[in-house]
């Protein structure tokens, strides 16, 4: 089967012998399984997944498939005079929420319809200006939509949409393949003294980690549109660090307890709310003796009603098991410079005097 450069997945077959890390194909089942077919199916390599339909009396109607960071493309193949690309928009831009229950009945939201489809770019991060279904040429049987999605423009949850296949029968419309499409929330990362926070199910594999030293004694916290920081009260309190503990709302531990001259301006919150962006800066002088840890963090919040739920998107339905991204925050100790500098000072003073005195004493 590796061998083979195209791969059909057959739905009776519970997973593909393909691992997901290969480097070979990789075969994208159904959701619910069922008697085997072979048409309509997804094939992932490298970093492109694609679908194909054959037959507009194809079996296996239902397929899902997943983007990603590393796996950012994704193309859907129709075949030529049955079947046409769905759902249809003028500017490519059209996905249908992961909520429709037959692709078929999805259509621009300009119509009234069972259900409208929303644009892809509110299901992204960023300003993207340029993501859009493309023609991607096809061949002699089937037409060709082809989506990606810069790595940049992964949402800090995770996402659902859903494309795919109709009849070209406006009269009798029907659904030839469906395509529940999971998009992969980004990692959480740090850079430099920046921590960008996501809360997918995959985002948060590892805690990050600052440093704070005399010379570097900032963090940035970006928590973003999704997200509140925690412990709720953070200008007063902070989470102790625990191995294999995540930060939580109602951690109570005062930072007066690490910084006696504590104060919570120390603590600021930019001005666009949108970022949702916190930076902690430890004043000069004001560094513990010792070296101290805390966690701080970002969840993801619940909002009432954000943009993609106005627009039929039910976020809290696509999200599966959102994380918690932890900073483990470590503070170094005081420069020691200013404690051998007095002792030098000292040592020097003494030296003197004893100079002076034996020469009292000559």
């Amino acid at each position: 089967m590796a061998s083979s450069s195209r791969v059909r997945c057959l739905r009776s077959v519970p997973s593909c012998p393909v691992s997901r890390l290969s480097l070979g194909p990789k075969c994208v089942g159904t959701p619910d399984g069922g008697a085997s077919a072979t048409d309509p199916s997804c094939l992932t390599e490298g970093t492109e997944t694609q679908c194909t339909c054959q037959d507009k009396n194809g079996s296996a109607k239902n397929l899902v498939a997943t983007l990603s960071q590393n796996q950012n493309s994704l193309k859907i193949r129709c075949k030529k005079t049955e079947l046409k690309f769905a759902p249809e928009s003028s500017d490519g831009k059209a996905v249908c929420p992961s909520t429709t229950t037959e692709l078929k009945d999805c259509k621009p939201a300009s119509t009234r319809s069972v259900s409208n489809s929303v644009e892809i770019n509110t299901l992204l991060s960023g300003s993207p200006k340029d993501v859009s279904w493309k023609d991607d040429g096809g061949d002699d049987q089937y037409t060709s939509k082809k989506l990606v999605i810069p790595q940049e423009y992964f949402p800090s949850v995770d996402q659902k949409f859903i494309v795919g296949c109709v009849t070209s029968d406006s009269g009798t419309q029907a659904t030839a393949m469906q395509v529940t499409v999971t998009l992969e929330a980004r990692a959480s990362a740090t850079q430099e003294q920046t921590v960008n926070c996501a809360y997918g199910a995959n985002s948060n594999k590892a805690h990050q980690a600052i440093t704070l030293t005399p010379e570097n004694n900032k963090f940035t916290l970006v928590c973003g549109d999704k997200g509140q920081i925690l412990p709720t009260n953070y200008q007063e309190t902070y989470c102790a660090h625990e191995d294999g503990k995540d930060a939580a709302d109602t951690c109570k531990d005062a930072y007066s307890g690490i910084f006696p001259n504590y104060e919570t301006t120390w603590w600021t919150k930019a001005t666009e709310t949108a970022s949702n962006e916190y930076t902690f800066k430890i004043p000069e002088g004001q560094f513990p003796i010792e070296k101290q840890t805390f966690m701080v963090g970002c969840h993801r919040h619940t909002p009432v009603q954000d943009n993609a739920q106005k627009n039929g998107v039910d976020n809290n339905a696509q999200e599966a098991k959102p994380t918690v991204c932890t900073v483990d925050v470590t503070v170094a100790a005081s420069a020691p410079s200013s404690a051998a500098e007095l002792a030098s000072g000292i040592s020097l003073m003494l030296l003197s005097v004893a100079s002076i005195a034996f020469s009292f004493a000559l």
